[in-house]
């Protein structure tokens, strides 16, 4: 990480993501901590590298937004990715296929209040990895926007 950084001046942050499982270097909570602890000790790296929220994953993963309250994690947020996912993770679907309504509510104050953590510089996506069709996203955005997420605000 510290050769990715060093190349750039004020360049771009890096949001490491979580994926579930054992075989991942950072496949929980517990190694997101962990790593941000190590970050924290490195002056190179300790404004430059965070986590990206990838609902799916985190869900996947066991982690519920209730779970995530260490502030070092939680400043570190840099990124998310808004999704749903059923018990395994072969492609992303649709919000509110699987999650409830008031589920992807408390991730979408989840993600808000990252963006607050960090001062508004923060990107987020609305990831239909596996899906070609256009209704497909047209069905997420309007879901989205039936329960009060603002894509243009």
């Amino acid at each position: 990480l510290t050769e990715v950084v060093r190349g750039f001046n004020d360049g771009p942050r890096i949001a490491i993501e979580l994926e579930p499982g054992i075989l991942s270097s950072v496949g929980s909570l517990d190694d997101m901590r962990q790593l941000a602890i190590q970050i924290d000790r490195r002056p190179d790296l300790n404004t430059r590298v965070g986590f990206n929220c990838d609902v799916a994953h985190w869900t996947i993963a066991g982690i519920q937004p209730d779970n995530v309250v260490d502030p070092n994690v939680l400043s570190r947020i840099y990124h998310a990715h808004l999704s749903d996912t059923g018990k395994g993770h072969i492609c992303d679907l649709i919000p509110g296929t699987v999650m409830s309504e008031s589920m992807i509510r408390k991730w979408i104050c989840f993600i808000q209040t990252a963006v607050k953590a960090n001062g508004g510089n923060f990107g987020a996506s609305l990831e239909l990895e596996y899906s070609a069709q256009g209704e497909d996203v047209a069905r997420a955005v309007s879901f989205l926007e039936s329960i009060g997420v603002d894509f243009l605000g």
